[in-house]
């Protein structure tokens, strides 16, 4: 049971880094299309970034391990 708290807690722990990041790069990428930051951003060739996202294998290998370590629990 414990196991599967520590990785409860780790994986709510990467999702809210993983929010984080795409607010920071939603502000970054609004604030480089904007007037007047939109002038600085093209002279130094600053472009949008994207945004975080796990690919559906990577999902499919969470959830996988997950359904695994929790039946092996009951």
């Amino acid at each position: 049971m414990d196991l599967q708290q520590q990785l409860a807690t780790i994986e709510d722990t990467i999702q809210n880094a993983r929010r984080y990041y795409n607010a920071i790069v939603r502000d970054y990428n609004a604030k480089i299309a904007s007037f007047p930051d939109l002038f600085i951003a093209q002279k130094f060739n600053f472009t949008a970034r994207s945004y975080f996202e796990l690919e559906d294998s990577e999902a499919l290998v969470t959830d996988c391990l997950a359904d695994t370590l929790c039946s092996a629990n009951e």
